[in-house]
């Protein structure tokens, strides 16, 4: 339930004099899809947040950061119990049906660039992959 509605602008600035205007206590950056995330991201790093006794709620921060940063993500030490995922980056129709050949299905592909997450997913044999990557 909500007392207001903005139909605003999704930047910095606009969502600065919002949250000046509603003091909110706390902020959850897990909703709303990339936008959101993003736009909570600048927020934080602007300083925003801290300068208003923001708080965000659920996931912290620099989780969000590393998870978006695919480099950052790689570098994370393999732990017992946590298993690093193998990252193969960029497949497309030529160079990604080869990769499969190293027999690490089942694999999570993520679609980059596509509405509403399309095609995202896990891809439990050759065949899907296949389906997936020629989709793309």
């Amino acid at each position: 339930m909500a007392d207001r509605v903005y139909f605003q602008p999704l930047n910095v600035p606009t969502v600065t004099k919002i949250l000046r205007r509603e003091k909110p206590d706390a902020v959850m950056l897990s909703f709303g899809g990339q936008t959101a995330l993003n736009l909570g991201l600048e927020l934080h790093d602007s300083g925003v947040f801290k300068d208003l006794r923001i708080t965000v709620l659920g996931t912290p921060v620099s989780a969000i950061k590393v998870t978006e940063d695919r480099e950052l993500l790689q570098k994370i030490p393999g732990r017992d119990r946590h298993l690093k995922p193998h990252e193969a980056g960029r497949l497309h129709p030529a160079g990604g049906l080869g990769w499969s050949t190293y027999d690490r299905l089942p694999v999570m592909l993520r679609s980059g660039f596509s509405l509403g997450g399309l095609g995202s997913g896990r891809i439990n044999d050759a065949a899907e992959l296949r389906y997936q990557v020629s989709r793309s």
